[in-house]
């Protein structure tokens, strides 16, 4: 792998300036080491990309001066962006009026316009036959394709749809469907109409479905008979059905129809109607212009027990944010095939699948599987077959991909690939290098980019980034353009300089951010601004390192004190996860009656076999190495070695899940996303044998 990254490194370098022959000397002296089977270490790093042109701002030339440019100026920057990437119906004169001390937050708040006139129809217009979305079934063989042109049919059919529902502007819409073109044209028929929507992940449970849509007010619920996943089906109206018994406001449930699916009497409540019979009517539908600051739509956080938290986004500035992150954080550009694997309900598909990918008028895959069905091939598999440039999926997805071995990667051709997105989750140095060395080949651009639900698109990231900087492994390295970051200690005082850790907050008011939480302003406020006025609280904890760049090491909340010692339990989660004899592992705190907080561990080994004949090994391996690397009091109080972690269908790990199980409790809270449920109770009773 090593000798592949320094070829790659010196192709680059053959065509640099004389500055970097210092440079290539070292790594051709490196390739001659590796040649005669010498370890080199892997402190060898890629050139980051440059990104795309930034027309907008070529009088002020370098990345540098962009960036300056785009935090002491902000609202100029992003006027400039907007004006540009967006066509309005009544251009905007206010830049912005917000104020993070009072929570409130405005963007181009005397502008109109309609998201799906810039997210479909001036493509359609423009480029009629270029392809809006190309969706990949369970079975690698179903595979659809749909042009900008017949988007703006079936969307326009689809809001006429509504209209006759009696669905007006502001009335909410909801969307329980699997990542379909289908899902996609419903989005837009809200955006259309002014309806925001609120879409609701198709693997969450009936109360949880039934929770949302009570509480944003639905009208309308659209939704399917039934999907397939790895070769099941998933029966999403009957869950529906049963979510409607709680839902005394629900006026309609329109529903598609899966051809595949078996199911003939899908239609059982007297609110049900076949959507598909419903479109065949008026292909033409006038979009309602709407205000900058108007909802778009509304986005639940999901996985824990009490009532959901439902994110506002508007319309004006979250597509400006959508629109930028696009094409220089994820470095899109035209004619290329974007392939993000995350599902359309969470804000990783919102904000790239669906609205990054239309507003900029791109091409994406939607995927409505697995990465391992039919075989742990298949992301490989739609990389050559579509020939995706920009790839975005979740770290565990990648680990778990990566214990199948890599013949199920060399198998494909990846030549078609120039970025690989890892987000979601702390991605560990291994991944990052497998991803760079074995997926791209030491030719495509690894990002760890981070942001929220709450934050709306990209806020950290090395792309783009200064003209020959070395990209380094597993940091999310910087601000993004417009975002300007900033670490706190446990005062609330500013830490400056290198080499250290803080409460990650952000300083400014950017487009993309929600606005409040539905019907919950003070929840809000007290959520984000107000334990630091004047800052946007992310939440999240970061470091600093000695060369300035960036890493997140997780939830504040996993920010524990152990007898007195501060410390994540990410850093202990990176050494073990670092042992050769781990593909997968998870560290959570619980609390202790002496020490306040300890830390446990769950191991899924590479081999399953020590789970039984050297399990006592391993972790006795796992102790001395935290010991070692982080000190004895980090150390947790128990290692279990286990199958399975419990992960969503997006890849997300359910640590809250883990959590429980540690402590003894049976409250686990809503499991219905889980890929893998049965993992939960071989959890419990390797927990109780251990005992």
């Amino acid at each position: 792998m090593a000798r592949k990254r320094i070829t790659a490194q010196l192709r680059f370098l053959s065509a640099q300036p004389p500055v970097y022959l210092w440079l290539e000397k070292i790594l051709r002296n490196s390739s001659e080491i590796l040649s005669k089977n010498v370890n080199l270490s892997k402190n060898i790093f890629q050139f980051s990309s440059q990104g795309k042109d930034f027309p907008e701002f070529k009088q002020l030339g370098s990345y540098e001066n962009i960036y300056k440019y785009s935090i002491k100026q902000h609202e100029d920057f992003w006027a400039t962006v907007a004006r540009n990437q967006l066509t309005w119906k009544k251009p905007f004169t206010i830049a912005a009026d917000s104020d993070f001390k009072k929570g409130r937050i405005k963007w181009f708040p005397d502008g109109e316009l309609n998201a799906s006139v810039n997210c479909v129809d001036r493509h359609a217009e423009k480029d009629p036959t270029r392809t809006a979305f190309i969706w990949e079934g369970d079975d690698p063989d179903q595979v659809e394709r749909i042009s900008y042109a017949e988007l703006l049919v079936l969307v326009s059919k689809v809001a006429n749809v509504f209209k006759q529902a009696g669905v007006r502007k502001g009335d909410a819409v909801a969307i329980y469907l699997p990542s379909c073109i289908q899902a996609a044209a419903v989005m837009m028929a809200c955006a259309r109409l002014g309806a925001p929507h609120a879409v609701v992940f198709a693997g969450f449970s009936a109360d949880a479905l039934a929770d949302r849509i009570n509480d944003c007010g639905a009208k309308v619920l659209v939704t399917m008979d039934a999907s397939m996943r790895a070769g099941k089906t998933v029966p999403l109206k009957e869950i529906a059905d049963k979510a409607i018994e709680n839902c005394p406001d629900l006026q309609q449930c329109f529903v598609f129809k899966r051809a595949e699916s078996k199911s003939d009497e899908f239609l059982k409540n007297r609110i049900d109607v076949d959507m598909d019979d419903a479109i065949r009517n008026d292909s033409t539908c006038a979009p309602v212009i709407v205000d900058a600051e108007h909802p778009l739509y509304y986005l639940y956080t999901s996985g824990s027990t009490g009532k959901p938290k439902g994110l506002v986004h508007t319309t004006g500035g979250y597509l400006a944010h959508c629109a930028l992150s696009h094409k220089h954080a994820y470095q899109w550009k035209e004619g290329d095939v974007f392939g993000c694997m995350a599902d359309i309900g969470w804000a990783v598909g919102h904000g790239i699948s669906i609205y990054g990918n239309l507003v900029s008028g791109g091409t994406e895959l939607l995927f409505e599987s697995l990465p391992t069905f039919p075989d742990p091939g298949r992301y490989w598999s739609m990389v050559e077959r579509h020939k995706i440039s920009q790839f975005f999926s979740a770290p565990t997805a990648y680990r778990m991909l990566m214990q199948s071995g890599n013949e199920w990667v060399e198998k494909y051709d990846r030549s078609s690939l120039k970025t690989i997105m890892v987000a979601g989750e702390m991605c560990n140095d291994e991944t990052w290098w497998w991803l760079h060395d074995v997926v791209g080949e030491g030719k495509a651009t690894v990002i760890d980019c981070w942001w929220q639900t709450e934050t709306g698109n990209c806020m950290l990231s090395p792309s783009p980034g200064p003209k020959g900087e070395i990209l380094a492994p597993s940091k999310c390295t910087r601000g993004f353009y417009g975002v300007e970051p900033v670490l706190l200690d446990e005062q609330g005082q500013e830490i400056t300089g290198n080499e250290q850790k803080g409460d990650l907050c952000i300083r400014n008011p950017w487009p993309g951010m929600a606005r409040t939480i539905f019907n919950d302003e003070e929840r809000f406020f007290d959520a984000y601004f107000k334990r630091y006025p004047g800052l946007y609280e992310t939440g999240d904890a970061a470091i600093r390192d000695k060369e300035g760049r960036l890493q997140i090491t997780g939830r504040v909340d996993d920010i524990i004190n152990i007898a007195g010692h501060r410390i994540s339990t990410k850093e202990i989660e990176e050494v073990v996860l670092s042992n050769k004899n781990v593909s997968e592992g998870a560290v959570i705190s619980i609390p202790h009656e002496i020490k306040g907080e300890t830390t446990v561990a769950f191991v899924v080994p590479k081999n399953t076999d020590l789970c039984s004949s050297s399990e006592s090994q391993l972790k006795e391996t796992l102790t001395a190495d935290i010991s070692l690397q982080i000190a004895k009091f980090a150390v947790p109080s128990a290692i279990y070695c286990v199958d399975a972690l419990p992960v969503t269908r997006s890849g997300k790990l359910m640590r809250r899940i883990l959590r429980s199980l540690a402590v003894g409790s049976t409250e686990l809270g809503d499991t219905s996303t889980l890929v893998n449920p049965l993992s939960v109770d071989e959890i419990k009773k390797t927990i109780h044998f251990s005992k």
